[in-house]
Parts: structure tokens; C-alpha cells; sequence
């Protein structure tokens, strides 16, 4: 999906202080990995649907579901629910709240149900462009084949993103505690959907990671040399991911031989053929600079 940043948006986004130094003095443990219960790598295609992968893919690792929930039902009810308004259909970029507020409302269809009975005539998310973007499927066919699931979970805003970019224009200052607010959560048990503004095309680079804690292949957002300049345009890549973990004592080496220590664990929706197998990571100065939205995944217990 893209954000389109005016030039004041621009200039306060990219611009603001983002240091991280004492980010890691605090009570939370060094690291918390929470893990995703068995979820594989989902893979999103051509499609902007990152935020729907991300929020279900959380889903099924909160109930421990396995790889249960359909994307596919979920965004051609999508497309359908955007007919009647203003709420994005999913396909091409969301919120994680318009995603989560859909499923507690109108429940989630499984993937056996949707290969055996198909969501408005496909049985298989399509992940290519030109097989489209599926059809409407109406509310009273979804009906029929959801399955509630509003008391099993909750989510809590820590950072909404609508409120972050119209506070960033007035000169608030988003709240310096979104490492703490993360961490918090992680050392809850809880997963968290967040959205991030990616650098445009960096040469050499994966969509903006330019370091590699692995050391397979590229799999790390950092602060890069690039970075620190404000970027060229108005309309840059946004991109939703789960994170499952921190470590404090993790590091990743950017292409320059730059050291950079303390990183999220991400679970991405490009494939196990992107970044660690599937996996990204993010240091902490670039979480901070480029997170717009964050959500917590709170599983309630139940009998």
C-alpha cells in the first residue's frame, strides 16, 4: 500500500528526533519472544493487503488457530462492505482497527470453508494482479459460512494512525513511548499489528532494508546512511507486520559494515522466499521514526 505525505507531513515525518538512547533501560526483560504458534509465512502477492494478513495471521496466533483464518473471505467481504462506504476494502492498503472492527463485527470465515464452498466464487486468494481482486461477497452469504469470534479477543490501540498524522502537522509530538508501549505488550504474551512508512527504492537494498540479522539475505530495517535525508516525492511505501519479539542484545550489519543493536521480530506476509525465511527484523531508532499505527492483540480467556 502507499502514503501520500503532504509537504508538511513530510517535512515533520521525517524530520523529528528519534534517538533511542536509554529506550532499553527500563524493567522489561533483555527479550521476549512470543513466537507465532505454528502460523506459517503467509504471501500476500502483487495485492496491497498486508494489513489483512497481518491482523489474521496475529488472530490465528492468539487463538492458536494454526492457519485458519481465510484473508480471501475477509477482503471480498471487504469489497463488498467499501460499496456502502467509506471504510477501504482491504486490497489495496487499511487500517488495522477498519480490519479488526470488521471481523469482531461480522466474524471470520476458515480456510477449509473457503476451499470447499469458495467467498464469492474463488477458492484460492489470488496472488497475482492479474487474476484481480475478487468479487463482493454480500453480508447475508458471509453469514452463512462465519464464525463469531468477538469473545475470544480485543484489541488495543496504542497508536492510531489517523490521530499521529493529523497531531504530527500540529506540532504534536507522537508519543516517545512506543518502544516501551511495544515492549509492554510483548512481555504481556501479546502480538502487535503496526504500520510502517518504508523508504522509497534504495539501491541495493529489500523495499528499504539495507542490513541483515541473519545473515542470509537482507532482512533488516535500520538507520541507514540513506536515511537521514529527507527523501525525494510525497508518496511512499506503507507496510503492515506483526511483531512477535524483541532483543535487546540482537544486531544486524547494514550494507555500510554498520553495527546496529537491538531489534523487533517481525513476521512479514511476502513469502518464506523474503528476509529470514519469512521473518524480518527492525531496530529500534527505525521503529521509532517510521511507526504510524500500533496494535495489540489481547486473546480473552474463555471456557
Amino acid at each position: 500500500m502507499t502514503i501520500k505525505m503532504t509537504p508538511e507531513e513530510k517535512q515533520a515525518f521525517f524530520s523529528r528526533d528519534f534517538n533511542t538512547m536509554g529506550m532499553m533501560k527500563n524493567n522489561f526483560p533483555k527479550s521476549v519472544n512470543v513466537g507465532m504458534n505454528n502460523v506459517p509465512v503467509l504471501d500476500q502477492g502483487s495485492h496491497g493487503s498486508c494489513t489483512t494478513f497481518a491482523v489474521t495471521a496475529g488472530i490465528d496466533a492468539a487463538l492458536n488457530k494454526g492457519d485458519y483464518v481465510s484473508q480471501l473471505c475477509s477482503l471480498e467481504l471487504g469489497n463488498y462492505l467499501s460499496q456502502y462506504n467509506y471504510i477501504p476494502n482491504g486490497w489495496n492498503g487499511s487500517n488495522a482497527p477498519f480490519v479488526f472492527n470488521q471481523i469482531l463485527n461480522f466474524g471470520i470465515i476458515n480456510k477449509v470453508t473457503q476451499r470447499a464452498v469458495s467467498c464469492a466464487g474463488y477458492t484460492e486468494y489470488p496472488t497475482t494482479e492479474t487474476t484481480g481482486e475478487g468479487s463482493p461477497m454480500p453480508l447475508d452469504e458471509y453469514a452463512l459460512l462465519s464464525e463469531d469470534i468477538s469473545k475470544n479477543l480485543f484489541f488495543i490501540e496504542h497508536v492510531n494512525a489517523r490521530k499521529f498524522w493529523t497531531d504530527l502537522v500540529n506540532g504534536v509530538v507522537p508519543s516517545k513511548d512506543m518502544i516501551r508501549q511495544a515492549k509492554s505488550s510483548l512481555a504481556r504474551g501479546n502480538r502487535l499489528v503496526f504500520g510502517v512508512v518504508l523508504p522509497g527504492l534504495v539501491e541495493g537494498c529489500v523495499s528499504g532494508a539495507c542490513a541483515s540479522h541473519s545473515g542470509k539475505r537482507l532482512d533488516t530495517w535500520a538507520m541507514t546512511s540513506e536515511l537521514y535525508s529527507l527523501p525525494e516525492g510525497e508518496i511512499f511505501p506503507g507496510h503492515s507486520m506483526i511483531i512477535y519479539g524483541y532483543d535487546d542484545a540482537a544486531v544486524a550489519f547494514d550494507h555500510d559494515g554498520q553495527k546496529h543493536r537491538g531489534l523487533f521480530l517481525l513476521r512479514n506476509s511476502w513469502s518464506e522466499n523474503a528476509g529470514d525465511d519469512g521473518n524480518f527484523y527492525m531496530t529500534y531508532d527505525y521503529f521509532r521514526r517510521h511507526t504510524d499505527e500500533l496494535v495489540e492483540i489481547v486473546p480473552t480467556l474463555t471456557d
